[in-house]
Parts: C-alpha cells; sequence; structure tokens
C-alpha cells in the first residue's frame, strides 16, 4: 500500500484526548498497535478500513491510585513518605514510578495486568513491599489500592517538671536486626522547642 502521514490532533468535545489521523491508506486490514509513555499495548487490535469511509477507533486509558498506609491503617507521613518509591510494574518493565510522596495516580493502558511495589528505609536499609495481587486495568475504570507497609511508630512527649514541653531533647533509638542481632539499627530524634 502507500506510505501514510500521520498527524497529531485535539479530538472533537465528544471524544477528550489525543488523537491519530492516518490520511491516504488503501482499503483493506491494518493492525493497530499502541504504545503509550514507554508501555504498549499488549493485543494487536484488527481495524478494516473502506474507501471514502472515516475508521475511527477510541481507546481509553484507565487509572490506579495507590495510598500507601501503615499497619493500623494510617496514610504514611514525613518523614517515611520522604523515603517511599511506589513501581508499577507491567510484564516485568517499570512503566510508572512515583517517589518522596505516600499517594500517586497513574493513567494506564487498559487490557494489562499491573504489579505493584512499594520501596522504603527504615533504620537506613531498604525493604520492599508488594501488593498481593496482579491489578487488572480495564478502559476506562479506575482501581484504587492501599499498601500496607509493616511498620510500626513510638509516640510520646518529654515534659518538664510543670508539665511544658522539655526543650532541646535528643532521644537515641537502638534496636536490633531480627535478622542480624550483631547489627544495631539506630536513630537519632531532636526536638528545637
Amino acid at each position: 500500500g502507500k506510505q501514510s502521514r500521520v498527524r497529531r490532533k485535539v479530538k472533537d468535545q465528544t471524544i477528550k484526548g489525543t488523537s491519530i489521523d492516518t490520511v491516504g491508506l488503501d482499503e483493506g486490514t491494518y493492525f493497530m498497535e499502541l504504545s503509550y509513555e514507554r508501555q504498549k499495548l499488549r493485543t494487536q487490535q484488527e481495524i478494516f478500513v473502506k474507501a471514502k469511509e472515516d475508521t475511527r477507533e477510541v481507546v481509553q486509558l484507565g487509572k490506579m491510585s495507590v495510598e500507601v498506609i501503615d499497619s493500623d491503617g494510617n496514610t504514611i507521613d514525613n518523614p517515611v513518605a520522604k523515603q517511599l518509591k511506589i513501581t508499577v510494574i507491567d510484564a516485568g518493565n517499570v512503566v510508572r514510578t512515583a517517589t518522596h510522596v505516600s499517594d500517586a495516580t497513574f493513567d494506564l493502558l487498559p487490557g494489562s495486568k499491573y504489579k505493584v511495589l512499594v520501596s522504603y528505609t527504615v533504620g537506613g536499609k531498604t525493604q520492599e513491599a508488594e501488593f498481593q495481587e496482579s491489578i487488572t486495568i480495564e478502559e476506562g475504570n479506575h482501581q484504587a489500592i492501599s499498601i500496607s507497609l509493616p511498620i510500626g511508630a513510638i509516640a510520646g512527649k518529654v515534659v518538664d517538671m510543670e508539665g511544658n514541653p522539655a526543650q532541646n531533647v535528643e532521644l537515641t533509638l537502638t534496636g536490633a536486626d531480627p535478622a542480624d542481632s550483631s547489627q544495631k539499627i539506630q536513630q537519632k530524634i531532636s526536638t528545637d522547642e
């Protein structure tokens, strides 16, 4: 067949998004392969073009929202959130990442089963948590998932003899790494109040 010129344009108001028009195709059957931000649509879609007729194919992206929570179901806040990395994987390839946040929303191609990993640092060691099942994205749907990290917290306050917050307090937490009892995990916290 003839070579065609591809141009990009904004679609009409009935269809949001971007379209690719191919002009000058001979009548016949064509196979469409679509990629979006380094991600390929897995299925090859067959399209039949008739002479002197417009053929329109619409592929609508799906969305996935990922929220990272602690073991009590609370959203992860700073300073732990600053160390988070959310990774979305399709067929063994990283297709999306978000760093330094505890929640993120991704536009994704439909028809794929995605894995979600969260990397984080506790006591200077990188840990990883994976969502327990693959997430399927269909055209136009929105999947929301929460990944619980097995981290805990110690909360409290240091007060002076009158019950007021104490100033210039330095707290050192030292714990043993369960995998290696000779290694100590240490974290220092200082106040400026």
